[in-house]
């Protein structure tokens, strides 16, 4: 069977992919609005790849359930960090 692999992404990596502030993601994990990070050693924490993909794909699917429009979108991954999709 083959193993998962996690990717962990610091601050200010996932800053750039949900053009968010550092200060609002840590805001909105406090809140419980943003998925919560990992620590990984003392003082140093990260966020899961894929838990980030997915809170993406979700603020989509809520701005096209808004519009009315179907959420017809194939997101995929790349090694540079970005969102990528097809309609």
């Amino acid at each position: 069977m083959k193993e998962a692999v996690v990717t962990l992404l610091p601050v200010k990596d996932v800053a750039r992919r949900t053009s968010l502030s550092k200060a609002q993601i840590y805001r909105m994990t406090a809140r419980e609005q943003f998925p919560m990070p990992v620590r990984v050693s003392r003082g140093r924490t990260a966020w899961v790849d894929s838990e980030i993909n997915e809170w993406i794909k979700t603020r989509v699917s809520e701005r096209n359930a808004e519009r009315g429009q179907s959420n017809g979108l194939d997101f995929s991954a790349h090694g540079d960090g970005a969102m990528r999709y097809r309609e």
